[in-house]
């Protein structure tokens, strides 16, 4: 997205809707995180108590704690893309006020 917003093409307009691109996808993955935390601590407290558990079987055991793995990959995977979505958004900003300097900088002399 930052590709687009060069010096030589930069608007307000393409500057506000990479910002507002960037914040509706961090709202939608912050709750994404907000729901699936209490899932995946209620899957790995199951699956704890499963264990204890003297009639379980093993594989259940086990499919439980595989079921608690892969929903930790999927946060650590919502994670990541956050933190790169921050940094884009970032990056937008710093275009932009850099533009503005310029700009400004021009209408002086």
């Amino acid at each position: 997205m930052t590709s687009d917003l060069g010096a030589n093409n930069l608007s307000p307009e393409k500057v506000e809707a990479a910002l507002q691109f960037f914040r509706q996808r961090l709202q939608e993955n912050i709750n994404f995180l907000k729901d699936l935390t209490p899932v995946y601590y209620t899957m790995a407290q199951a699956a704890n108590q499963l264990n204890s558990n003297a009639f379980a079987h093993r594989g259940e055991v086990d499919d439980a704690v595989d079921r608690t793995v892969a929903v930790g990959h999927l946060l650590d995977k919502i994670i990541k893309q956050t933190q790169f979505l921050l940094a884009e958004y970032q990056a937008v900003l710093i275009v932009d006020q850099a533009a503005f300097a310029v700009q400004l900088k021009k209408d002086e002399f």
